[in-house]
């Protein structure tokens, strides 16, 4: 298992790795092709885009691990029908979700201050394309085929990279979010080509439980939002209470600051399908969460020196001149999305053994953290100071439980869930 684990992990590291370096490419340029507004209004968009996934966010999660489930079992006409009718329910998603931005379009923009709108719409494509990508990556993650997971991942960020850096050379803005159109499109290619042969087993239908459906979908669907929010709405709260120079600089602040939670996204992607399958078998999960939360300590910590260490120097080469005012900002910010990336390690922990009794409390730290930035955003230090209480309190409504006798009953818990009918 740990050799499985480590190879897995390898795998899906150097490939988020190798995207992050390009993400870090494509807004160096971007942020000096730009101005500091529009760079501000890209992070916006680009984190609205993230609140309005949320659906993709619940089913992705639903979908591994059911599919996890399927191939422990060794269902595999289960996740052939799987495989296909998520897709089409994603896509048919998305084409619903561009059709009310398209609708919406000019009180968003009111809202941004950005009076755009075929960025504004652009956007609404390359969410649309977003909700399918991660749809059929999560049979991938499910079946544990993270060659193809990462293949996907590369072609998505290159094309994403590449397309948004030529396009806003001549376009601007508008051109740097056709990029994410461009990737979300091949990023739908490379997982159909590396999910094809589940194509070649008989469609076998599958009957879930009813409430155990629902309880999942309610609260990995309330879990996901949470995690959205934490992750997002604060970009979204600045852009709207902070004049748009402001903006920008927090906007630069979160992109650097999010890289910890990106850098250590890949050990969630990993710990649910193992942590599924070993309980779908009769095994203990626990090792693999103590080496999915030693793996995650260790990169946080190496990421969050980078950032006390190196601030001056990531924010001139990233940012350049502009925004030399957030080189204070970059350490307090990254701690408050290094205890986020703690936060999501024990969400999916909890998702895979199928208990959520920790849904309510993370929402209400949620809502007082979305609360203390609309009614105290005096300053952006006192934003970061209420992200950061606002995440550790979301972490120990996750994890106030996760003592040895949780875990141990956790488990037997778990085990009865999985010897129920499906």
């Amino acid at each position: 298992m740990r050799g499985e684990f480590v190879r897995h992990g390898l795998l899906i590291f150097g490939s988020t790795t190798f995207v992050n370096l390009l993400n870090a490419v494509f807004y160096f340029v971007i942020a000096r092709r730009i101005s500091v507004s529009d760079y501000g209004a890209l992070t916006a968009l680009t984190a609205g885009m993230v609140v309005i996934s949320l659906p993709a966010v619940i089913a992705a999660l639903v979908i591994a691990r059911y599919a996890a489930e399927f191939h422990a079992l060794e269902e595999y006409g289960k996740l052939r029908s799987l495989l296909e009718q998520t897709s089409v329910a994603a896509f048919g998603l998305g084409v619903v979700i561009f059709l009310l931005v398209w609708m919406l379009h000019v009180p968003i923009e009111s809202f941004l201050r950005f009076n755009n709108t075929p960025c504004v719409l652009i956007a609404a494509c390359a969410l649309g394309l977003g909700l399918v990508t991660p749809a059929l990556r999560a049979v991938l993650q499910g079946v544990q085929e993270f060659r193809g997971f990462a293949i996907s991942i590369i072609c998505e960020g290159a094309a994403k990279v590449g397309g948004g850096v030529l396009l806003a050379q001549h376009f601007g803005v508008t051109g740097a979010m056709s990029g994410f159109a461009i990737g979300g499109l091949i990023g739908i290619g490379a997982a159909l080509v590396s999910a094809n042969p589940l194509f070649g087993y008989g469609r076998s239908a599958f009957h879930l439980d009813p409430r155990r459906l629902a309880q999942t979908m309610a609260g990995v669907g309330l879990s996901g939002l949470c995690l959205t929010a934490l992750l997002s709405v604060d970009v979204l709260l600045v852009k709207h209470y902070f004049e748009p120079r402001q903006a920008g600089i927090y906007g630069l602040v979160s992109q650097i600051g999010k890289v910890l939670v990106f850098v250590a996204a890949f050990i969630p992607t990993l710990l649910l399908p193992k942590a599924t399958a070993a309980v779908a078998t009769g095994k203990s999960p626990r090792a693999v969460l103590f080496q999915a939360a030693a793996a995650s300590l260790s990169l946080t910590v190496v990421a969050l020196c980078m950032l006390f260490f190196f601030s001056r120097f990531i924010v001139q080469f990233i940012g350049g001149p502009n925004f030399a005012r957030a080189a204070p900002y970059f350490f307090p910010y990254g701690v408050a999305m290094a205890v986020l990336a703690g936060t999501q390690l024990a969400v999916t922990y909890k998702i895979a053994l199928h208990r959520f009794h920790f849904v309510f409390p993370l929402v209400a730290a949620v809502i007082l953290e979305v609360a203390g930035i609309v009614f105290m955003h005096e300053t952006l230090w006192r934003v970061i100071a209420i992200v950061i209480l606002g995440n550790v309190a979301s972490f120990l409504a996750v994890t106030v439980r996760f003592s040895p006798r949780e875990l141990r009953a956790e488990f037997v818990r778990s085990q009865e869930v999985a010897a129920s009918p499906r």
